[in-house]
This record gives structure tokens, sequence and C-alpha cells, in this order.
């Protein structure tokens, strides 16, 4: 079991200094421990190819079996690197997320401040960007969330500062069976699919602009995380929840997804109880032994 143990406070969210990086063994001894310097040193795992690597100060850092860092790739065209999920390809081609701040002019927007509030005439967006690079980490594909989403598809809860929004707050991304991209928006509530050949939007699943009818599912999903391709065909994604009345529970989620007419059935889902949900953080890993391992991140138990 991969961890980043950190401690949490309210400014800086990560001081430096308090991030670790450990490895557990099946029955829970620590086999491995360090402390990392730095602002952040997170999604800390194994790699396919057998490669270790875990996110820097602008960078993520690839490790060999020694835990010697051999290699590092961070996002280009001056992309602001996103400290969420890479991925390596079996071709060895890297999957990054990346962020931009742009400028928007959100006046006419009165979804701020959970009271109709307009933004500002002069904010700052934070929107998400998806590269593929080769093994030479030039790159080869490069998807500008800005250029296909409306502003107003974010989920009004997270509107809380009209001159600076964190817009889609992108976490996981996917290389899906057919070469196309699963990318996971907390801020929206969804997960979307965009095509590797022509950049358009496949499908959403969840949020404001869902595609899909959910069986089994009538709340759908909140902030969530990792949203993966599992070996059955199926997607999975931890649900965070939310603290709504009732409350919106935290769990991992399956669903069956009918591509062609367009239903998401849940299939399996897993909570720790009836009151409880996930503040940030947080994933599901379906193992090759067909169990499901799954962090709640921030879990917040509810009075």
């Amino acid at each position: 079991y991969f961890f980043c143990p950190y401690i949490l406070s309210a400014y800086p969210l990560y001081p430096a200094g308090t991030q670790h990086h450990m490895i557990l063994d099946k029955d829970g001894n620590v086999v491995y421990t360090r402390d990392v310097s730095g602002y952040f040193a997170g999604d800390f795992k194994l790699q396919p190819n057998g490669m270790m690597s875990y996110c820097g100060d602008g960078v993520f850092y690839l490790m060999d079996s020694t835990f010697t860092v051999v290699d590092s790739v961070t996002t280009g065209n001056n992309v602001i690197m996103d400290i969420h999920d890479l991925q390596i390809l079996p071709n060895g081609h890297y999957l990054i997320l990346g962020n931009e701040s742009v400028t928007r002019d959100l006046s006419s927007y009165n979804i701020f401040l959970g009271n109709g509030s307009p933004g500002s005439s002069n904010a700052t967006v934070i929107a998400f960007v998806v590269e593929e690079l080769d093994s030479a980490k030039n790159v080869v594909f490069e998807w500008h969330s800005i250029d296909h989403f409306n502003f107003d598809d974010v989920d009004d809860f997270w509107l809380t500062n009209v001159d600076n929004v964190d817009w889609t707050h992108v976490n996981s991304v996917e290389m899906d069976f057919d070469g196309n991209l699963m990318i996971s928006s907390r801020h929206f509530d969804e997960v979307t699919k965009i095509s590797r050949t022509d950049s358009s939007i496949i499908w959403r699943l969840g949020g404001k602009r869902n595609d899909f009818t959910f069986i089994g599912d009538s709340l759908m999903f909140l902030s969530q995380h990792d949203a993966r391709r599992l070996p059955n065909g199926n997607i999975s994604l931890f649900d965070n929840g939310r603290a709504t009345i009732p409350i919106h529970i935290a769990s991992t989620k399956e669903y069956f997804l009918d591509e062609v007419n367009h239903t998401a059935t849940l299939v399996w889902s897993h909570s720790e109880g009836p009151d409880v949900w996930s503040r940030s953080q947080g994933n599901s890993q379906r193992l090759a032994n067909g169990n499901t391992l799954t962090s709640y991140g921030n879990l917040i138990p509810t009075p």
C-alpha cells in the first residue's frame, strides 16, 4: 500500500516539510518511509512499467526500485503542471494534467456566493489542460477545457469567490480502451470522454450537462475522484459526497455504461456508513484479485 501522509493546515495547505512517503506490506507493516522536502509530494504510486512516481515542485519524479530518482516529467508549452495524476502508458508516453489562468468577464453569471451574486468583470479562472507527451517528452496531444466547456457548467457550490474561480479542478486522466481519454472534473461533478483524434467531446457523465440516464443511482455523484475504466469494461470512481440534507454519502462506485443508449447503471457500490462524506481527496482501485481498495480521503463523520 502506497501512502503520502501529510499535515493539513489552513494555510499554507501543505506546509513545507510535512510530506512523507510510506509503503505498507499486506499485513500493514511499514516497509518503507521517508520525509520529502518541498511543498507537495503526492500521487505516490507504482507505475505499470515498474517505476515509482510522485509529484514534486512542478514536476513528477520517477524512481527506480532502489527509490533513486532517475528521471522527471512535466507539462510542456508553458502549461502549469497539476499535482493530481500522471499516467505512464504502455508505449512509453505520458498522460499529464495541467492548468492555465485565463481572465474572463463573469458579470453576467448570477450564480455566485449561494445567493445569486454576479461574478467579477475581470475574474481569474483556473481551467484544466491535458497533455500527452511522447517518450522524449514532446507534446503530441493537448486539450484545453476553456475551449470546450461553458463557464456555467461548473457546480455553483464552488463559486465562493467572485474574483478567483478554481473552475474545473481536474483530478484524474485515463486512456480508454479505444484510445480516447476520460477526464474527471471535480468541480463539474463530471467525467468527460474526449476524442484523441479530433478533440471533440464524446460524452459527459454526471454534472449539469450529463448525457446519461442513471439507473439505480438517482443522486449520481459529487466532487468525485479517480475515474477509471475497469478490465470488465465498467467505470469506477470515488464519490466524495457532500454535507447535503440528507447526506450525500461518500462511496466507491462502479457503473456499467451503455455508450450507445446513454445509460449508466450502478452495478456495485460500498460506503463506510450512512452519515459520512469526504471533503477532499480519495480514490478507488480495483485489484487484480477482484477486491476494491478505497481511500476515503478527508473523511468527515457527520453528527
